[in-house]
């Protein structure tokens, strides 16, 4: 007698250790908190700067002449904050998605498929997705570090720009 097949499981029916993942869970979490952190300071460097460049350029709603200098510090910090606000979003995404390659190479590596004519093992198929979740992990770090080198840049260059009016 032949052994009954084994079910064809997709991956979203593959049962995977359910605490190792929520602990994944928890440090990806912190990470979004960390950089959802960063957008709303970037953000709040923007609104700084616009607040303060329509009271100096605009007193008496008239426009008035600004120096040239003051000008560039401000458009120097408003580009860092805005650099620094998007790197914070992207970061949001890379780490989502590297999450989601993790959580397929989990799923992949417990159904445990063998290679079948050309289609390879889900072995060999997780340490692909495994490849492409550090590549985003790389990415994700590398965006949340230029994120906060940027916003810490554009603060400086703001309280450059504010410290101008005192010479």
């Amino acid at each position: 007698m032949s052994e009954p097949a084994a079910p064809k499981l997709t991956l979203g029916q593959v049962s995977i250790n359910r605490d190792a993942f929520e602990l994944d869970l928890k440090i990806n979490e912190g990470y979004q908190a960390f950089s959802a952190e960063l957008l709303r300071l970037a953000l709040l460097v923007l609104t700084g700067l616009s607040a303060v460049w329509l009271k100096v350029y605009l007193p008496k709603g008239q426009p008035s002449a600004v120096p040239h200098r003051m000008s560039m510090l401000f458009l120097s910090a408003a580009i860092c904050a805005a650099l620094s606000a998007g790197a914070a979003l992207l970061h949001r995404y890379a780490s989502s998605d590297s999450l989601a390659y993790h959580l397929t190479a989990l799923r992949l590596r417990a159904r445990n498929r063998v290679a079948q004519g050309s289609k390879l093992s889900d072995a060999a198929i997780a340490e692909k997705e495994e490849l492409h979740r550090n590549i985003r992990f790389r990415w994700s770090l590398r965006l949340l570090q230029l994120s906060g080198v940027l916003l810490f840049i554009g603060l400086l260059i703001f309280c450059l720009a504010l410290g101008s009016f005192m010479f």
